[in-house]
């Protein structure tokens, strides 16, 4: 069933994409362009683990970069693609984790989407408030649900 409304939770973006053992960001692998893993490995370290091959790398968490306006945006960490990425009206459609996905899948499904200003007035750090016009416009929204669909079967396929 379609929800009806998307109340924007202030979702950080930074928060949303952090690596965890339950959803771990999701990458192509360097070696051999299966998925793999980056989740933490010590407080201030993170892992990269192939599902596939051997690979695997370790890195600092210190040091983090976004190219959230690239048009094939990475890790943040070390620099390898993400997994979950298509094109989608001329444009890159990008998940860094399920989590983050299944976010911008409710956000696109439904009709009216809401902000609400908190105690110290508009914030403009969350997903939703950050996301680019082409994913909010309506006339978009089928070709979006099945790009996202595609991601999830590629999600599907890769477990």
């Amino acid at each position: 069933m379609k929800p009806k409304r998307y109340f924007d939770q202030r979702e950080h973006r930074y928060e949303i994409t952090a690596p965890d053992n339950d959803d771990p960001i999701l990458v192509a692998c360097p070696k051999c362009n299966s998925k793999a893993l980056i989740m933490p490995d010590t407080l201030d370290q993170v892992k990269c683990v192939c599902t596939n091959c051997s690979f695997n790398r370790v890195k600092s968490t210190k040091i983090r970069s976004f190219g959230w306006h690239e048009d094939i945006p990475d890790d943040g960490y070390f620099g390898f693609d993400l997994w979950l990425q298509v094109y989608c009206c001329g444009q890159s459609l990008y998940a860094f984790n399920t989590r983050h996905l299944d976010l911008l899948e409710t956000y696109i499904k439904v009709d009216l989407r809401e902000r609400r200003q908190n105690e110290d007035g508009w914030r403009n750090a969350s997903v939703a408030s950050r996301l680019p016009q082409w994913m909010k416009s309506s006339k978009n929204r089928s070709k979006l649900i099945k790009a996202i669909s595609k991601l999830r079967e590629k999600l599907d396929k890769a477990d």
